[in-house]
């Protein structure tokens, strides 16, 4: 998984917009795919550990199948992830947290996003820096 440094502009219509820099994970097709996979073998673990248990597995062995496809779905979609960083509104001031969790599908153009605060609507433009040392 090539890092990278990356600058975030957070912007928004009549305020001056605020920066912040992260590192940028980029995922490549193969680890995108193992990544899907460990998510369905993972449910079908869990939907196998609901076999024995009466009642419940009538919901939860579906539920948990439904739910690792899901998941393998949204893991092949994540093209890069943002390092977690925290980036002020501009406009109200108040710590938006970015990155972490899933991913983005595509970093290349400026990603929506609402003010957690005020409910503004925000542009989100990644821009990619030099590559970052790999560290093992």
């Amino acid at each position: 998984m090539p890092e990278r440094s990356a600058t975030l502009t957070l912007s928004t219509d009549g305020a001056a917009s605020t920066h912040a820099t992260t590192t940028v994970t980029v995922f490549s097709p193969r680890q995108r795919t193992r990544r899907a996979i460990v998510a369905l073998l993972i449910g079908a673990a869990a939907a196998a550990a609901l076999i024995p248990i009466p009642i419940i597995h009538l919901v939860g062995i579906p539920l948990a199948l439904l739910t690792a496809i899901v998941i393998a779905v949204k893991q092949l979609r994540v093209a890069a992830r943002l390092g977690r960083v925290g980036v002020a509104c501009p406009k109200c001031a108040a710590p938006q947290a970015i990155g972490g969790g899933f991913g983005f599908p595509s970093i290349d153009g400026p990603i929506p996003m609402t003010c957690d605060s005020c409910r503004r609507l925000l542009t989100l433009t990644v821009e990619p820096g030099p590559t970052a040392p790999h560290e093992q």
